[in-house]
């Protein structure tokens, strides 16, 4: 088994737990540091309409000293889930992100489908 609670702590885990290191288990932590490496924005999937539309409350969600408790934002999809608005797949880039990586996730698309697909 994955001891992923000494690698990101934060994520609900307890010292100790472990987690297997199946992506869709694995909860990114919803930090300022890690949206500042999410590569969603830069996904051709995200159209410009939706970064348009969800550009208000993102801004709102930003100005937060603290998002590890905001439920949804319209950015790192692998943290705060489906997007309310992306519908359909135009190519991904979650494979060459960061956060990917660093979670060791093996899934795409976390903008399409909870946990991926």
């Amino acid at each position: 088994m994955y001891d992923i609670g000494k690698a990101h702590r934060g994520n609900n885990l307890n010292q100790g737990e472990y987690m297997n290191p199946s992506s869709s288990q694995i909860k990114v932590d919803k930090t300022k540091a890690n949206l500042k490496k999410c590569n969603c924005m830069n996904c051709p999937s995200y159209s410009l309409g939706c970064k348009m539309k969800a550009m208000p409350k993102n801004m709102m969600e930003m100005m937060k000293s603290d998002i590890s408790d905001v439920d949804h934002m319209e950015a790192m999809f692998c943290a705060f889930g489906k997007s309310t608005c992306i519908g359909e797949p135009k190519g991904c880039v979650c494979s060459d992100c960061q956060l990917h990586k660093e979670y060791n996730l093996d899934k795409m698309y976390y903008c399409l489908s909870e946990g991926g697909q």
